[in-house]
């Protein structure tokens, strides 16, 4: 990407650039969420919900804010302005959904015309020219990704903890193992994130991220994916999203096997039964999903064994973890 004032400042000037970035973030959301209560956009608790009290959707705006502040950082790079036209357009189906409730099919074109803007700017395509079926692979895994976010939404601190964690260990491959983008277009995230949990990640949560949020992290989170792996031509990074890719894929399967339609709203995710049912409190149970994806990827960085035997090590006890699941219901049922 292109150079821009911020790479030409001096360690304490970056300093001061990012506390100001954090205080603009706070007056961003504090700005939206009071039009949010005026405009009652809220996530009204139901029968499935794993909140008790009604909450304001939409704060994970920031992250758009946030992606538009680069932009205009590196406005003279061509590829920014594509990546940050793919991020508005999921955004605004996004916030749509947020506020009026729309079918899912709009909204799965839209993150696919998304992506398809995304894989473009970051040379995909050209990428996997001779291998079109990876491209395939993509679409399917990178839509899945997206939804994995916003399904973690529901429970306090787990987005804004686990996004942490990941661009975190992003971070560490960039700077000391294999420079794969400025450094800045993980920090932009990672500031974001953490103003988020402010908001976010406390026991009664003053504002969810809702689909705004979700899917503009999930794209931003990708982007970087697919650049470590265009870098290092390795698919192992996509362990930096285990904890959430085993709880999604395995909750998909065993809602098939329950005949259940997996586009609904559901409370069978692990992480909703030791809320809802064990009682258990939203950042505690954050707090281990965090850790747990923190190990998965210190395991992926420094574990010194050959990429094809990280899957098996991190994956395995992550699904034994995830089928513990049964157990509990079991044991829910038998009171």
């Amino acid at each position: 990407m292109e150079i821009s004032f911020l790479d030409e400042m001096n360690l304490n000037q970056i300093a001061l650039f990012y506390c100001a970035f954090a205080a603009g973030l706070f007056v961003i959301m504090s700005f939206y969420l009071s039009l949010a209560r005026k405009c009652k956009i809220v996530d009204e608790p139901n029968n499935r919900s794993s909140h008790k009290q009604p909450t304001l959707r939409g704060g994970g705006i920031i992250y758009w804010f946030s992606i538009l502040i680069y932009m205009f950082c590196y406005a003279s790079d061509p590829n920014i302005w594509v990546l940050f036209s793919a991020f508005t357009l999921s955004a605004i189906i996004s916030f749509i959904d947020d506020v009026f409730s729309i079918p899912p099919h709009p909204r799965l074109f839209i993150h696919f015309v998304a992506l398809t803007l995304v894989f473009f700017a970051l040379g995909l395509f050209s990428f996997c020219a001779s291998m079109l079926w990876i491209l395939v692979v993509a679409y399917v895994i990178f839509v899945g990704v997206i939804n994995a976010f916003n399904f973690m939404d529901g429970i306090n601190g787990m987005l804004g903890l686990t996004s942490l964690v990941t661009l975190s260990a992003m971070q560490y491959v960039n700077l000391f193992e294999v420079n794969f983008v400025n450094p800045h277009f993980i920090w932009f995230p990672i500031v974001a994130s953490i103003v988020f949990c402010f908001f976010n990640c406390r026991k009664k949560a003053i504002c969810f991220a809702g689909d705004i949020g979700g899917v503009t992290l999930a794209f931003w989170t990708i982007s970087l994916m697919i650049l470590m792996m265009e870098a290092t031509n390795s698919i192992v990074w996509i362990l930096f999203l285990a904890v959430y890719g085993v709880e999604t894929v395995c909750t998909i399967f065993h809602r098939i096997f329950l005949r259940q339609n997996i586009f609904l709203p559901h409370r069978i995710f692990l992480f909703q039964i030791l809320v809802n049912e064990y009682k258990l409190p939203h950042v505690f149970v954050s707090g281990i999903y965090a850790f747990l994806q923190m190990i998965a990827c210190v395991l992926v960085i420094f574990l010194p064994v050959e990429w094809y035997w990280l899957f098996p090590i991190v994956l395995l006890p992550l699904v034994a973890l995830y089928c513990s699941k049964f157990y509990l219901l079991k044991k829910i049922k038998s009171k």
